[in-house]
């Protein structure tokens, strides 16, 4: 799969949706190097397409970093959408968590604490 550049990501969480654009870039994106979505400020989302090489087709990555462990459960649900420049739809993703693992990167004495979902 080949995203271009100006598609857009559209990231849900339940029912909270935003929606970010794969900016244009005046250079080539090399095999595995990775460009950003542009998400709006304080949306508290990010993404990243890597582009694809040898090994493998682009991939996309999401994160919400808004999310606080109080509103996670089992059951939420999760839904990516990637759309080329014109609106037509790449690939939709879709997964409901069945559990969260909670993980410390810097250690339990450094924040951040975050949590990884373990989808269907």
């Amino acid at each position: 799969m080949l995203i271009p550049d100006g598609s857009t990501a559209t990231a849900c969480f339940n029912d909270v949706c935003v929606v970010g654009v794969l900016p244009r870039s005046p250079a080539v994106r090399l095999p595995g190097s990775g460009a950003g979505f542009e998400f709006p400020e304080r949306s508290g989302v990010s993404g990243t397409v890597w582009a694809a090489d040898v090994t493998s087709p682009d991939r996309v990555e999401i994160s919400w970093s808004f999310l606080e462990a109080a509103r996670l459960g089992a059951g939420d649900r999760y839904r990516v959408t990637v759309a080329d420049p014109g609106g037509v739809t790449i690939a939709t993703k879709e997964a409901t968590a069945v559990s969260y693992n909670t993980y410390e990167p810097n250690g339990s004495s450094c924040g951040p604490t975050c949590h990884r979902a373990q989808l269907q």
